[in-house]
């Protein structure tokens, strides 16, 4: 288990109705609730065998390590209001393909059903590309760089295609996957910033500037 008693990179993106931070330890709880709902991971290949506490703080724990060497930036999803954790999404790697020494951010999304049909999951989206994409003049120091932005999923799974498809106007491609048919989505910033005007998204659907900083807590200020 990687030591996260030091100072470590920190994600936090703000929208006007959630906050999406790096994962802490005491999040664990939330998250082995979450995967503890079978209709969170309907569509997923894998099915979590051992949905506990002390499982997720060890994944959570590689999750903290990822960030902090800028390899992934997996996030949990939080209400402003109160701060309840209604999901989990963010980028699973972040690495270079060649040819071409492209930069892709593997990319996913999670929201509680109790929490389905409220807009969070378009809003934690929007969120996710808005600090994927983010100009160099406005990212922090240690922010990993993006250029392609990639979603993964069973075709079986309408939900999220309903999503990327049907409301943010993304064309998938199909593909034979291991587990069977895929849909995949490769999302550029120029495809990002055409479809986020197109939709006049409003101000306060799109995050403040992200940031990739120090962790206070982890600093111990």
């Amino acid at each position: 288990m990687p030591n996260t008693s030091k100072a470590t990179r920190y994600v936090a993106i703000e929208t006007r109705r959630l906050i999406l931070r790096t994962p802490t330890l005491s999040d664990a709880p939330a998250y082995a609730a979450l995967f503890s709902n079978p209709l969170n991971y309907e569509h997923e290949p894998h099915k979590p065998s051992n949905p506990s506490v002390e499982h997720y703080e060890r994944v959570l724990s590689s999750f903290i390590e990822g960030t902090h060497k800028r390899k992934s930036a997996v996030l949990t999803i939080c209400l402003k209001d109160g701060e309840e954790i209604i999901g989990t999404g963010g980028f699973n790697s972040i690495f270079t393909r060649k040819p071409g020494n492209v930069r892709i951010g593997d990319a996913g999304f999670m929201i509680d059903s109790a929490h389905w049909r409220k807009g969070y999951a378009k809003e934690a989206v929007a969120a996710m590309l808005d600090w994927a994409f983010i100009p160099s003049s406005l990212a922090r120091r240690g922010q990993p760089a993006i250029d392609v932005v990639v979603f993964e999923s069973l075709a079986a799974n309408d939900r999220i295609k309903g999503l990327l498809s049907g409301c943010f106007g993304f064309q998938a491609t199909l593909r034979d996957g291991g587990f069977g048919a895929e849909q995949v989505w490769e999302i550029t910033r120029a495809d990002w910033l055409k479809r986020s005007t197109m939709m006049g998204l409003p101000d306060g659907d799109i995050p403040f500037p992200a940031s990739l900083r120090p962790d206070p807590q982890a600093a111990g200020t």
